[in-house]
Formats: structure tokens, sequence, C-alpha cells
């Protein structure tokens, strides 16, 4: 009866430990649900225009800002969800409850480049 007795043990044992595997991979390979966050898209992009109003008389230039202002402001944006597993809305989308990125953004989008300098 003794070595029945260990023999379950140890196939209880061996259940445990191919569980606790199963745990751990599973949170391992499976990554948390994003979580929603808002952005100022609006004011980014009153900001820009105003800026470049005020800096830029050139139509051209202002065209060649204005493309990189949406290209950075797209790679940006896409670049920060995927850093910091976010869905990423705009603030006006949301009624409460989700935290706002819009410093994050614009801070991005000036160390880029993509944005006129105040």
């Amino acid at each position: 009866m003794g070595s029945a007795l260990l023999g379950e043990l140890k196939t209880v044992a061996v259940a445990l430990l191919a569980a606790l595997v199963v745990v751990l991979g599973h949170a391992h390979f499976n990554p948390p649900p994003p979580t929603m966050v808002k952005v100022g898209l609006k004011g980014l992009v009153e900001g820009f225009v105003l800026d470049t109003a005020k800096s830029v008389k050139d139509e051209h230039e202002v065209a060649a800002r204005t493309e990189a202002f949406i290209q950075g402001l797209n790679t940006e944006v896409n670049r920060i969800a995927d850093t910091y597993n976010v869905i990423i809305v705009p603030k006006e989308a949301v009624m409460a409850g989700a935290p706002d990125v819009t410093g994050l953004v614009e801070q991005a989008l000036r160390e880029g480049s993509y944005a006129p300098r105040r």
C-alpha cells in the first residue's frame, strides 16, 4: 500500500507541475488585452495649423509640413499604441474613464521634428 500511495503522490505532483507550466505559459504567451486611452486629436491638429500659419507663408512648404505632420502623427500614434499596449481613440469619443495621452503624442511629434517648434 505504501508504494501505491507513493505512485499516486507522484502522479499528483506531475499533474500540479503540468498545470503550473500551463498557467505560466498562458500568462507569458497571452499578454493582457490593450487598454483604451484618449488623445486630443482636434487640439493637436489645431495647434499645428496655427503654428504653421504663423511661421510659414510659402504654400509648398505648408503642404510639405502638413504631409510630414500627418505622417508623423500616424507613425507616433501607432508606435505609442504598440509600445504601451493601448488603443488610442479621439478624446471626443470618450465620455469618461480613459487616460489622456495627448501630451505623450505631442512630445513624440516634437521630438520627431514633425511639428513646428514653439
